[in-house]
């Protein structure tokens, strides 16, 4: 049996993976692992949860929906929010049902500048054709070489008028604050 119904008796609705998306505007965290849902997750939980993560929530870095009835509609939802959440770095739609037009639109959100896509997980998608693939393979390497190029660059000193770079200069290194009580990870199973 399913893990939820090994755990509760009970399998995982649809209504209650709507309610986990409902509560994206409440609760913050930053792993999101809705895998193995089967039909229960499909393309108008995939739209939903891509409206949450647009209006909602600026929190999630991982996103797993492996194994679920996500489709070629629900892959076009979530790329459409990518650069607009600007958090998501991993996005893993293993076994998805996704095929050509879903895996367009997420290359297309791969060529946008805004996209913090760094891992895509598109295995067991058998309808996906392999020039598509090799396209969204390159696109992800070329943006993790401009990450890590923009992570050298943020941390060489900012040059002053007289070349000198000092430490009266601001830092142009990120600052990475928690906020206390912030779920860090919500699976549903």
């Amino acid at each position: 049996p399913p893990p939820a119904q090994r755990r509760t008796g009970r399998a995982v609705t649809r209504d209650h993976l709507l309610f986990v998306v409902d509560a994206l505007g409440t609760i913050a965290p930053q792993h999101l692992d809705l895998s193995g849902h089967g039909e229960e997750l499909g393309a108008f939980v995939a739209t939903e949860l891509a409206l949450a993560l647009r209006r909602r929530n600026r929190s999630i870095a991982s996103l797993a929906l492996a194994r679920s009835a996500v489709g070629d509609d629900g892959a076009e939802a979530l790329a459409s929010v990518l650069g607009a959440n600007g958090t998501v770095t991993t996005l893993d739609l293993s076994s998805c049902g996704v095929g050509e037009r879903g895996a367009a639109a997420l290359l297309r959100a791969l060529c946008g500048d805004a996209c913090p896509l760094r891992e895509l997980k598109l295995d067991g998608n058998d309808d996906i054709p392999p020039h598509l693939l090799e396209e969204i393979h390159r696109r992800l390497l070329r943006g993790a070489l401009r990450s890590r190029l923009d992570a050298a660059l943020r941390r060489r000193p900012v040059p002053t008028a007289d070349g000198d770079g000092g430490d009266d200069e601001p830092s142009l290194a990120p600052r990475a604050t928690r906020a206390a009580g912030r779920a860090s990870s919500l699976e549903v199973r």
